[in-house]
């Protein structure tokens, strides 16, 4: 994937200090319904570079549990404390999610950029 090609990927923004939940709706691409989660596992894992090796993802997370597998929607838990320092400053994540069903079939289901941003405020007391 080229530098262009990267850019031109759907992207969503994160404060580097807070924790976020994402979530997501899975459809399917042809009749745009969305896809029952009933005994599927979601994997989401956003990386530094394409180059880097799956062990220095700067999140790795498995959702399994769904408040409502058929309506599609997942949400996926970000948390602030992952971030490295290198990264608190502000930068850019790319990441996938892939989708195992209950059929154990594999799918790729989608690759977005995570821009990072540095939150004004470091804490509230």
């Amino acid at each position: 994937m080229t530098a262009d090609e990267i850019a031109a990927l759907p992207s969503i923004e994160v404060f580097t200090v807070e924790d976020k939940a994402i979530a997501v709706t899975l459809r399917n691409p042809t009749t745009r319904e969305p896809i029952d989660l009933t005994g599927s596992t979601l994997y989401f894992m956003a990386k530094a570079s394409l180059d880097d090796e799956d062990a220095a993802a700067v999140f790795n997370e498995t959702v399994d549990t769904f408040a409502e597998p058929t309506t599609g929607v997942a949400t996926i838990p970000i948390d602030a404390t992952s971030i490295p320092t290198s990264l608190e400053a502000g930068g850019e994540l790319i990441a996938d999610l892939v989708l195992k069903d209950a059929g154990d079939a594999v799918e790729n289901v989608g690759i977005f950029r995570i821009i990072l941003r540095r939150g004004v405020r470091r804490a509230i007391a």
